[in-house]
Order: structure tokens, then C-alpha cells, then sequence
């Protein structure tokens, strides 16, 4: 299966790998690129952009959110095009 993941912090990033493990796909964004190469290094798909995560993902998407509820419902009333407001919104409330 390929599977999403967009945030990749503590419990994010400890999920990918056990996922890749046992035979899935995964592509990862997250606004830290950093995390996204940390885990492009164990076979993951790293993304820098949003919408570059869309365009690797097979359908039917399956796409996983670990995400702060502050900084993710920050970023839902900003509207649909938040990729380059996203990093600056989620640093804050980290």
C-alpha cells in the first residue's frame, strides 16, 4: 500500500519507517526539510511541496495527517493554496 505522511515529527517520523518495514509505500512532506531527509534516506519518497506529494501519489490517495491541531486548523482557515504560508503558520506554533 502508499500511503501519505504529512508531518514528520516525533510520532510522524517514528511511523515511517515501520511502515516501510512491512512492505509499504510512503511519500512524506513536512515543513522541515530536514525531517523529509531523514527519512528520503530509508526509502520513504520526500516531497518539498505539497502539491509534489499529490503527484506521487497513486489513486485511490491515502494521505495520513500528524500535525498539530493549532497549526493545521490555522492553515484550513487560510484556504486551499497555503503552501508557502504553511511553513511560517506551523514554525509559529510549534
Amino acid at each position: 500500500m502508499q500511503l501519505g505522511m504529512i508531518g514528520l515529527g516525533r510520532m510522524g517520523a517514528s511511523m515511517v519507517p515501520r511502515l516501510l518495514r512491512d512492505g509499504h509505500a510512503c511519500v512524506v512532506h513536512d515543513v522541515q526539510s530536514s525531517a523529509v531527509a531523514d527519512l528520503d534516506k530509508d526509502r520513504a519518497t520526500g516531497t518539498e511541496s505539497l502539491k509534489q506529494m499529490v503527484s506521487q501519489l497513486g489513486r485511490p490517495r491515502a494521505i495520513w495527517l500528524m500535525v498539530r491541531k493549532k497549526a493545521f486548523c490555522t492553515a484550513a482557515r487560510m484556504g486551499p493554496d497555503t503552501s508557502s504560508r504553511w511553513s511560517t503558520t506551523a514554525s509559529s506554533t510549534a
